[in-house]
Formats: structure tokens, sequence, C-alpha cells
């Protein structure tokens, strides 16, 4: 219901219902939609008319079923006539639906370029799975130079899982070259925006002092932090393990340290 009422407001901003102060709307005349039902045929008939908004609202009902049949194909037609005409998030949209082969035939080239198109719009999701698929090579030629800019620009917008896969490939120095007060200032941002991946990343850069100071207490607060981030299972897991083993390499003078440091 929450989601029904979020999307009937959105139309009648879509519709320019409300007139500005102490002025008569200049279709007054309109007849206003006062059902869920009502507002469903002005958005069917605004996405007909070509209005992008009204086209990605419908193809993201159809394709989440919200008050219509689920049915992704109708979804992408919406979303891709919304993201023909410019719409950063139908464009996204319609690429994750390609890259998941829903709705429509898998393509990843689809996926790529919709999701190029999106990303240079600054949309965020959009900017990390593009650099996602260009550091694998998933159904193209990998380009890391490429993939490691929009990382970047993914992480300025505050995406952390951009930033951490960044660190990671800042610190392996493979794909490009290694550079690690960057790759760790990058998880350290991740980190401290509480990203399990990057805790434990961050921690083990810290007790194998690749390029850094080993540092067991440094290393000691981050798995912590991550061994009790239990919605996250698995990296929980090896944390919880790691720390164990880190816990018999301190001296009695630096667990002393660690624990109260985390008091």
């Amino acid at each position: 219901m929450a989601l029904r009422n979020c999307l009937f407001a959105a139309f009648l901003c879509l519709a320019g219902i409300a007139p500005a102060s102490g002025q008569e709307p200049a279709h007054a005349s309109v007849s206003v939609p006062t059902t869920y039902g009502d507002a469903m045929r002005w958005y069917e008939n605004a996405a007909q008319a070509g209005h992008p908004q009204a086209q990605f609202y419908l193809g993201y009902m159809y394709e989440t079923g919200v008050s219509v049949a689920r049915d992704t194909a109708k979804a992408a037609n919406w979303y891709r006539r919304a993201g023909e005409q410019g719409h950063a998030q139908a464009q996204y949209n319609l690429g994750q639906l390609y890259y998941r082969g829903d709705g429509v035939a898998k393509n990843i080239a689809e996926a790529t370029g919709w999701y190029r198109q999106a990303a240079r719009k600054k949309l965020v999701d959009a900017q990390y799975a593009l650099a996602a698929l260009l550091e694998t090579g998933e159904g193209a030629i990998a380009n890391p130079i490429e993939a490691a800019e929009w990382y970047q620009r993914a992480s300025d917008l505050g995406s952390i899982d951009a930033a951490n896969n960044l660190a990671i490939m800042l610190m392996r120095g493979t794909e490009l070259e290694k550079d690690v007060p960057r790759a760790i200032a990058l998880y350290r941002v991740a980190a401290e925006a509480g990203l399990a991946n990057a805790q434990f990343n961050l921690a083990a850069a810290y007790i194998n002092g690749d390029g850094i100071a080993a540092d067991y207490v440094a290393a000691h607060r981050w798995l912590v932090a991550a061994a009790h981030q239990l919605d996250k299972i698995a990296v929980a897991d090896q944390a919880g393990k790691v720390l164990s083993e880190l816990e018999k390499r301190m001296t009695p003078a630096q667990l002393d340290q660690a624990r109260r440091s985390q008091n």
C-alpha cells in the first residue's frame, strides 16, 4: 500500500496538479484521479503520449507486479521507450533485464550499452554495474582501466562497493599500477561506512604489511567489526577465524591495547 501511495503521489507531480500558491491551475477543467485505478489509467495515457517518467513507472510496475500482473516483457518495452528519451533509471533497469535475461533474451552487450548511457548521467548503480562488467570482461574483452575510472566515479558518488572493488584492483597491481596508499584510503572509506568486505580486506592489509607497516592492533579492530556483521555470514565467519589466529600472534600488550580501544 505504501508503494501504491508513493506512485499515486508521483503521478500527481507528473501531471502537474499542484498549482503555485495563489494561482489557478492552467488545466483546472481536467478531472483529478481519485482512485488508484484512475491514476493507473492516467499513467497509461501519459505513457502512450510519450511522457518518459510515466513510461518508467509503468515499466517498474510491470517488472515488480505492483497492482498489475508481473510481465517483464512489457516492463522492458516501457523501460526502452523511457530510456530512448534519456531516462537514466529506465536505462539502468533495462540493462538489468538484459543482464539477467528477464523478459528479453540475455544479452551482455545490450546490458553494457544501457548501463553506459545511465552511467554517463551519473546514476551510481549503473556506474558500478558497468565497472564490474568492464573489470571481469563478461561478454566482452576486459578493460580494467575504464573499469577503474567508473569505480572511481561511483565511489565519488558514495558507492562503498565501488570503493572496495577499486581498492582490490589497486592492491593487486596486475591490471592497474599498484597504489597501496590509495587502496588503503578507499578500503578505509568503505570500512568506516560499514562494508564487511572492506573491513576484512583492510584488516588483511594490516596483517600482511603489504606496502604498509604491519599493525596487528588496527587489524584486530577491523576483524572484530567484520565478525560482528552477522547479516554477512560468510565474511563474518571468515573474520572470526582470522581473528582467532591473529590473537595467537599478538603480544599481551597488543591485545590489551586492541581491547581497550574497542570499549
